[in-house]
C-alpha cells in the first residue's frame, strides 16, 4: 500500500477551502470550495473554455482510479448477493475490496492531488469549477469509501439488515453527490455557452439484497 503523501510546512494554501470529514476513524476528507476572485477582463472565451477543460481533464485524471474500484466493489456485491462467485473469487474477496476502499482514500495519491494539488482554473467559471470538484471529492473520499466499506461489513455478514440499510443510504449518496458535481459543470456551460468536458464519475446500479 502506497503511503499518504508527506505534507510540506510552510506550503501554501489551496485556491479552495477544505473540511475535514473523518470516516471510520482514519480518513480525513478534505473537501475544496472555490472562490471567485477578479479575473481579467479581457480573457478570451476561447481561453476561458480550455482553462476549464485542462481543470476538468485534471480531476478526471485523479478520480479515475476511485471510479475504476467503486464499480468494481458494486459488481463483485451483485455476485456475491447472486450467487456468482466461485470459491476461488470469494477468497480474493477482502483483498480486493480492501484494494478498492484504499482507491478511494486520501492515502491514495490520486485522491490526494484532488484534495490538496489541483490550482483554481483561472477562468470566468472557477466558482462553478470550484463546486464541482468540491462534489466529486465528497463523493470519493467520503460517499464511495462510506459504501465499500459497507460492501465489506456485508460480505462478512451477509444477512445483517442494518448492513444492507447503510448501503442503500451511502449508495444514493453516491448518486447525490455524482449528480451535484455534474450540475456545477452544467452551470459552467451556460455561462460559457459551450459544452464542457463534464466530471467523469459513473453511476452505480442499486445495491439490492
Amino acid at each position: 500500500m502506497t503511503a499518504a503523501p508527506p505534507e510540506h510546512e510552510g506550503a501554501r494554501p489551496p485556491w479552495f477551502r477544505r473540511r475535514g470529514v473523518l470516516l471510520g476513524g482514519a480518513v480525513a476528507l478534505v473537501v475544496a470550495i472555490a472562490v471567485v476572485t477578479d479575473l481579467p477582463t479581457a480573457q478570451s472565451r476561447a481561453s476561458n473554455i480550455a482553462g476549464a477543460n485542462a481543470f476538468l481533464k485534471e480531476v478526471n485524471s485523479d478520480l479515475a482510479p476511485c471510479g475504476y474500484a467503486v464499480t468494481e466493489a458494486y459488481t463483485l456485491r451483485a455476485d456475491q448477493a447472486g450467487g456468482g462467485l466461485l470459491p476461488s473469487e470469494a477468497a480474493q474477496l477482502p483483498r480486493m475490496l480492501q484494494d478498492d476502499r484504499y482507491a478511494c482514500t486520501i492515502a491514495n495519491p490520486s485522491i490526494y492531488d484532488l484534495t490538496t494539488g489541483i490550482e483554481s482554473p483561472g477562468t470566468s467559471v472557477a466558482d462553478q469549477l470550484g463546486q464541482a470538484m468540491a462534489a466529486a471529492t465528497t463523493w470519493a473520499a467520503h460517499d464511495a469509501v462510506g459504501a465499500i466499506a459497507d460492501i465489506q461489513a456485508l460480505t462478512r455478514h451477509p444477512g445483517s439488515a442494518a448492513g444492507v440499510r447503510a448501503l442503500a443510504r451511502d449508495t444514493r449518496a453516491l448518486e447525490s453527490d455524482r449528480l451535484r458535481a455534474r450540475a456545477f459543470v452544467d452551470q459552467a456551460d451556460l455561462q460559457l455557452g459551450a459544452t464542457l468536458r463534464q466530471v467523469a464519475i459513473p453511476p452505480v446500479p442499486p445495491p439490492g439484497g
